[in-house]
């Protein structure tokens, strides 16, 4: 636990002072007196130091996470051609190219931890208008430390996070053809296209009791919808992912993003991203309470509640009273370490594995 808590600490430090100092060029590629390429707004300090910290502690990890070795023993499978193997295309044939380079299969996961941290680390830094905080909720709220866990749901988490940028501009098309990279490595990706559409418009206050009603009809109908869903997925029925907990740690996070949000819904209406934001963690609340006993449903949760990387710095910053913006921040900071211990006492349990740290360095 200590060694999380002290990665908590160096990353945000650090964030705070590489974003002060934080400077941006125009990177141009010309031939002659052409321009082939215009890159704005790189960033010559950036967010290297905090992405190789969090990315050496992916990469060098051993045996942690509650699938580890089920991973190890895919990627054999696949570098073996085990025929009509499950897992998507996309992780398949990264597999199978990383395997040019060593047949080792510890390589796949230190490609895929130092990846997917780059996507998330990377999408905090261009799009947030906290960096810090952003840093902080990514690690205290246990979103880095799932990536150990489900190694290609959050692969496709991260590429996913790193394209919400061009719904922001208005480029849907570039958001479909990432999110459907994304699904190669993992289908749930797929989730993103109706949902993120939904949540990108004003909505009418009558959605929210018709979503309220929702809630109860997939409580109340339980049963009959688990058969439809294990009629598609019957491998889950009765599998060890089939144990229908009610997640109280998201669905709390859920109700107090959507608290601050009510509390400055000014804010929220007058941003189409934070709008964005707002209605993907109202969807989050509804998905962890109404339909709490579909296996894995935070694979679908995580694309939703993810985004309050980004919207409860966009609220906090905003508020105009610099009293309430400070109380309501040290709110923010001293509830998300209380749920960082709490999530770090739940990270030695056997459904996560995620502590006691172990390394294959030494």
């Amino acid at each position: 636990m200590i060694i999380y808590f002290s990665m908590l600490i160096l990353t945000t430090t650090m964030t705070y002072f590489l974003n002060r100092k934080r400077k941006t060029a125009t990177i141009r590629l010309r031939v002659g007196q052409y321009n082939l390429l215009s890159i704005g707004g790189i960033d010559r300090g950036g967010f290297l130091p905090v992405f190789g910290i969090l990315a050496f502690f992916s990469a060098v990890r051993e045996g942690i996470g509650v699938d580890y070795e089920s991973y190890m023993n895919h990627i054999l499978m696949i570098q073996q051609g085990a025929p009509h193997h499950y897992m998507e295309i996309g992780f398949k044939k990264t597999v199978k190219l990383l395997e040019l380079i060593t047949a080792e299969p510890r390589f796949v996961i230190i490609v895929a931890g130092v990846v997917t941290t780059w996507l998330f680390v990377r999408a905090i830094w261009e799009q947030s208008s906290n960096p810090v905080l952003s840093i902080f909720l990514f690690l205290s709220w246990g979103y880095y430390f799932f990536t150990f866990n489900t190694v290609r749901n959050f692969w496709a988490l991260a590429i996913v996070m790193y394209a919400i940028r061009f719904i922001k501009e208005g480029k849907k098309i570039q958001f479909v053809l990432f999110v459907l990279v994304a699904a190669t490595f993992h289908k749930s990706a797929l989730s993103c296209l109706p949902i993120y559409f939904i949540s990108d418009f004003r909505w009418k206050k009558f959605y929210y009791p018709i979503l309220g009603g929702g809630i109860l009809a997939a409580l109340f109908l339980k049963d009959i919808l688990r058969t439809a869903v294990f009629y598609f997925y019957p491998r889950y029925e009765g599998s060890v992912y089939d144990i229908g907990r009610v997640s109280y740690l998201n669905i709390v996070k859920a109700l107090l993003v959507i608290a601050l949000c009510v509390l400055y819904y000014k804010r929220v209406e007058q941003s189409r991203e934070n709008r964005l934001y707002f209605h993907l963690n109202v969807l989050a609340f509804a998905l962890y309470v109404g339909m709490y006993w579909i296996p894995e449903i935070s694979r679908i949760g995580f694309y939703l509640n993810t985004t309050s990387l980004f919207l409860v710095p966009n609220i906090l910053n905003n508020v105009e009273n610099e009293q309430n913006k400070k109380s309501l921040k040290i709110a923010v900071y001293l509830f998300s370490i209380i749920l960082f211990y709490l999530l770090c006492r739940r990270f030695y349990g056997s459904t996560l594995q995620l502590l006691p740290y172990r390394t294959w360095i030494f």
